[in-house]
């Protein structure tokens, strides 16, 4: 599903004449399927707003919010469903996706017509939160409901990783397509940037809202961040990374950064996992413990001078590196944010993927952070088999949604990895529902 661009103009000349037909247009009415309309609509397209759902470069439905262009202050929606693909869910799916863009983008209302006669069409908006305002006649005597639907409040903002999809497109390139994609919630994570100028200006032009996590610009350098190393130079390369962070998310207008917790022993190598860790001493724990709590409280004191809010991000112990993490537990969490030195403007991004490896590994029940709740502000999305962070997709019929409901955070952020777009959008609109 995606915003129409002017280069479809051939498609969308091919998509209007086969759906010109008698079973399309005797509900579907705003204008005429011809060529002509197809030319004429997109150059409208920078105030009105036209999309597709899209299969292997073949249109399957369209939708649209007109009237902007005209000067109206509450788009008009429509909709239709290529003749062939009827009754498969596509109109439902592309409805849903629509309002969702209008919600984003801040429209407070959308309006539509829709025949007295299709039911079914009829019941579908009424359960999508439209209400009839009143009723209108044309000159064959068919009756039109005319309805409207106010804007959804949203408690929990679904964002998407850029760790999602695997891409060596440009940041820039990646935006647009997400942007048209309806993707307008973007985690930035380990991804490369072209300059930092650059990026502050295509962040400054994107209509959507944009988070920052951990790694982010990439470094083809491989830089290792923690902020509990032994090494001071190592401590503070790190803690300068996280602060130009800080004041990037300020220029970005995003409300929080977040971070992984340290690791107790520094990295001496990498495996197909991730990384290799030192052994640790008897007394390498409580020395990465004051290190990572001084440094901490040196980001927590930048972040409330950019007005930026600093999530901590659980670390993830399977067998393999047990002894080895700072802040795993919700335990050490509570005896964290119990330290004098350590009060506002500061909570965790609970990383379900992580802690659901953790739990496994210390016989934990999935619900130990829910005493936490005040303190978690968002959530990573993905699922694993409980031995390994493996990022996959949450599972429709996950057993612990139930859980991840009762936390009630900011934002949740899907961070599994997606085979394609589609796939992604569709976990979007679930995630959506999940948690309003």
């Amino acid at each position: 599903m995606r915003r129409l661009r002017e280069s479809d103009i051939g498609k969308l000349e091919i998509f209007f004449v086969r759906n010109n037909r008698p079973e399309v247009t005797y509900f579907f009415t705003h204008f005429p399927l011809t060529e002509q309309t197809a030319r004429a609509i997109l150059k409208l397209i920078v105030k009105d707003s036209f999309f597709v759902l899209e299969n292997a470069d073949r249109f399957l439905a369209f939708s649209m919010l007109r009237d902007q262009a005209e000067g109206y202050d509450i788009p008009n929606f429509g909709i239709f469903v290529d003749w062939e693909y009827r009754n498969y869910g596509l109109g439902r799916q592309l409805s849903e996706w629509t309002f969702r863009w209008a919600d984003q983008l801040g429209m407070p209302e959308i309006r539509l017509s829709v025949y007295e006669e299709n039911k079914q069409a009829v019941s579908l908006y009424q359960r999508l939160g439209f209400h009839e305002s009143h009723r209108k006649e044309d000159n064959n005597g068919r009756i039109s409901l005319i309805m409207n639907r106010k804007r959804q409040k949203v408690s929990t903002n679904v964002f998407a990783s850029t760790q999602a999809l695997t891409s060596d497109e440009a940041l820039t390139d990646r935006l647009n397509q997400w942007f048209d994609a309806g993707i307008h919630h973007i985690e930035l994570s380990n991804c490369l940037i072209e300059s930092e100028d650059t990026f502050l200006k295509e962040a400054a032009l994107f209509p959507g809202k944009l988070l920052i996590h951990h790694f982010f610009p990439a470094n083809p350098k491989n830089v290792i961040l923690n902020l509990a190393s032994i090494d001071p130079i190592r401590r503070q390369s790190t803690r300068l990374f996280f602060q130009r962070s800080l004041e990037w998310s300020a220029k970005i207008g995003a409300p929080s950064f977040s971070f992984h917790a340290g690791y107790i022993t520094d990295p001496v190598g990498t495996d197909k996992h991730g990384f290799i860790l030192e052994e640790p001493t008897t007394r390498s724990y409580d020395a990465a413990w004051d290190l990572f709590t001084a440094e901490v409280e040196i980001l927590r004191k930048t972040a409330s001078q950019y007005g930026v809010t600093l999530l901590i991000e659980n670390n993830v112990v399977s067998k393999r590196n047990e002894k080895k993490l700072l802040l795993a537990k919700p335990e050490e969490f509570e005896r964290f944010f119990n330290q004098p030195s350590i009060n506002e403007n500061i909570g965790i991004l609970l990383d379900w993927g992580h802690w659901l490896v953790t739990a496994k590994t210390y016989h934990l029940d999935l619900d130990s952070f829910l005493p936490l709740s005040d303190r978690i502000c968002g959530i990573h999305l993905h699922s694993n088999d409980g031995i390994e962070d493996e990022h996959h997709p949450l599972r429709e019929d996950c057993s612990y949604i139930d859980i991840l409901q009762s936390f009630k955070p900011a934002f949740v952020s899907l961070e599994g990895h997606y085979g394609s777009i589609g796939h992604l959008q569709h976990d979007i609109l679930k995630m959506g529902k999940a948690f309003s």
